[in-house]
């Protein structure tokens, strides 16, 4: 473990597995690593200069629904991490919130899934109707464009996963 600030080396662990990718949560406290061999997510709590691992999770509800989990990533408010079962071609969804890291359900996605990542919705918040009175109709005209535009990825979203 290293200190970004300062370049330190704080600690090391071994992880005797095959970690093929990892993520950590926004706050910093909890570490993500896919391990291929046993098919799973490991979860580990970080403190400081200690990493512990509190879960070993499957990606899947069966032992070929889960094979060869490979990339991962969080959902925007870091409640649901999402996994790339890549011989499976699925995308296994996991429970993180609270540290309940429980398997959910996989996603077929019907071609294999080395890779996945989350995008985040277009809103218009505050500011954004601030802007609007002062602005006029040039950012009406934009907000609709935006709306238009999180229409069209909604409707190819709920095309990908039916």
């Amino acid at each position: 473990m290293i200190d970004t600030g300062t370049d330190t080396v704080l600690g090391q662990f071994a992880t005797a597995f095959y970690g093929e990718d990892l993520i950590f949560n926004a706050a910093g406290t909890r570490l993500y690593v896919t391990n291929r061999f046993n098919d799973q997510v490991r979860a580990f709590s970080i403190a400081k200069p200690f990493i512990t691992q509190i879960a070993a999770i499957p990606t899947g509800a069966t032992q070929l629904d889960r094979t060869n989990p490979r990339d991962l990533t969080l959902s925007a408010d870091g409640n649901t991490l999402y996994v790339a079962n890549t011989l499976r071609h699925t995308i296994g969804v996991i429970n993180v919130a609270g540290d309940a890291n429980q398997f959910v359900k996989t996603i077929p996605v019907g071609g294999l899934s080395t890779d996945v990542k989350v995008a985040l919705r277009d809103r218009v918040g505050p500011r954004d109707q601030q802007r609007a009175q002062r602005n006029g109709d040039r950012t009406r005209d934009a907000e609709g464009r935006g709306q238009r535009r999180h229409q069209e990825q909604r409707a190819h979203r709920s095309a990908i996963f039916r």
